[in-house]
């Protein structure tokens, strides 16, 4: 295994850890890293295939396994990145982010709201699902002046191709 491979890895469980940790114990710095945290993971995982398969080459072993995993990591990231950017643009997610702005129990319980989390939260069957679906459920961190709180968002189709928001709920 490669060093590059090896502190990819280990900065995803560093962050994925410390996502966790911010969250149990109520430390509002960089809550995103959870997210990020998941990504360095996975992204070690590809590395760590992708040694394998140039391993497995030199040694003119059978890599046709090894592909097929890359495959599926590949294509596990492209929906994620597209189904979050296909999100942050939707006016559904605009929507979201101004009733959650406007609502009065939020800014009593968080302050002001300062923003949102960079990557939201979703489910890989949730945007496997979206096409023939007729809600998608996600969650994104609200950064308020005194804390943060994770909401669940549930929007749900209000036409062949427009989304709007059916519920907002803290977790």
């Amino acid at each position: 295994m490669s060093t590059t491979t090896k502190l990819v890895f280990l900065f995803g469980l560093f962050f994925l850890i410390y996502g966790y940790i911010c969250r149990f114990f109520d430390f509002y710095v960089f809550w995103d890293s959870k997210y990020f945290g998941w990504l360095g993971v996975i992204s070690g995982l590809l590395l760590f295939l992708i040694d394998v398969r140039m391993a497995r080459v030199r040694q003119k072993q059978n890599i046709f396994f090894v592909r097929i995993m890359v495959a599926v990591i590949v294509i596990f990231l492209a929906l994620e990145g597209s189904a979050i950017v296909w999100l942050k643009t939707s006016n559904a997610y605009d929507e979201a982010t101004g009733s959650i702005r406007s609502n009065q129990e939020i800014k009593d319980e968080l302050g002001d709201v300062r923003g949102f989390s960079i990557i939201p939260g979703i489910s890989i069957i949730d945007i496997l699902n979206a096409p023939s679906s007729e809600t998608l459920t996600f969650v994104i961190t609200v950064r308020g002046e005194r804390a943060y709180k994770e909401m669940e968002i549930t929007i749900g189709r209000n036409g062949p191709v427009e989304w709007g928001v059916s519920s907002i709920k803290p977790i």
